[in-house]
């Protein structure tokens, strides 16, 4: 039989882990969760994206995009990055039509002579 492989959590996420369930085992039932743990949350997501974070920690994914805009908005970032990226892409490929070139090419023998 092979092993199961299981997903290696980095580091700082396994911590903010173990610090959410130390937190869920020693508070009152349905008490906010601190800002400290939603700072680390958010700095987590920004780092490994939205939905990855939200399922490890056990958080909510809505929650935990409006914390993510918002802080991006309070630091100036464009909203747009909410998708759970790190940071925007450095290239981006545009590939037009076929059409456009082959009607460029037509003109441009037409042109020609």
């Amino acid at each position: 039989m092979k092993p199961v492989d299981t997903p290696v959590l980095p580091v700082k996420m396994e911590q903010a882990r173990q610090q959410l369930e130390r937190w869920r085992r020693t508070r009152p039932h349905r008490s906010r969760i601190p800002e400290p743990l939603w700072a680390v949350a958010v700095e987590l997501a920004r780092q490994h994206g939205i939905y990855a974070t939200a399922r490890t920690l056990r958080l909510d994914y809505t929650r935990l995009k409006a914390r993510l805009k918002s802080a991006r908005r309070a630091c100036g970032v464009s909203s747009e990055l909410t998708s759970g990226q790190a940071e925007p892409p450095a290239f981006v490929e545009l590939i037009g039509p076929a059409v456009a070139l082959k009607a460029w090419w037509s003109w441009r023998d037409r042109a020609a002579g």
